[in-house]
């Protein structure tokens, strides 16, 4: 796998729909993220199409995927996972207002053997999916938690 010089070897993708809720999360961290200016992070959005995923991620050493999680846990709950270990967990990518979900996207990737050298999902468990952009209380007292996890990460 060969670098790629011009992006960073770090991406953070906030996944979401800015319209949905609880669903806008990955989005408003990743706005969240840029205000930070961490160096040598590259930080980008996508709303619908995940197939660019597979470009996006081509020649990092860590990219970190945020989106919001629809598994019947307790709103507001955190999950952390290690997707090149860790990503039977069926659970959490059941629901997707994506074409295309996350799991569809990493099954495809290990098939074309484009993955990334780390790869991280961070998500939290979402209480209203509905049409707005406020997000849910649990939902944002958890997200500032997350930021502040996720920029360490970074930092380190």
């Amino acid at each position: 796998m060969t670098v790629n010089i011009l992006n960073p070897s770090k991406l953070f993708v906030g996944i979401g729909n800015e319209f949905r809720g609880d669903d806008s999360l990955g989005l408003l961290i990743a706005k969240r993220l840029e205000q930070k200016n961490i160096s040598g992070i590259e930080i980008v959005t996508l709303s619908s199409e995940l197939f660019s995923l597979l470009d996006l991620w081509q020649g990092r050493d860590h990219v970190i995927l945020c989106d919001a999680v629809s598994s019947k846990k307790t709103p507001g709950t955190i999950f952390r996972l290690d997707l090149l270990e860790n990503s039977s967990d069926s659970d959490l990518f059941n629901f997707s207002s994506h074409s295309f979900g996350i799991a569809e996207i990493l099954a495809l990737a290990r098939k074309l053997d484009q993955l990334p050298r780390k790869l991280s999902f961070f998500g939290i468990e979402g209480a209203d999916y509905t049409y707005g952009n406020k997000l849910s209380a649990p939902v944002e007292k958890s997200m500032n938690l997350l930021i502040d996890e996720i920029s360490q990460m970074f930092i380190n």
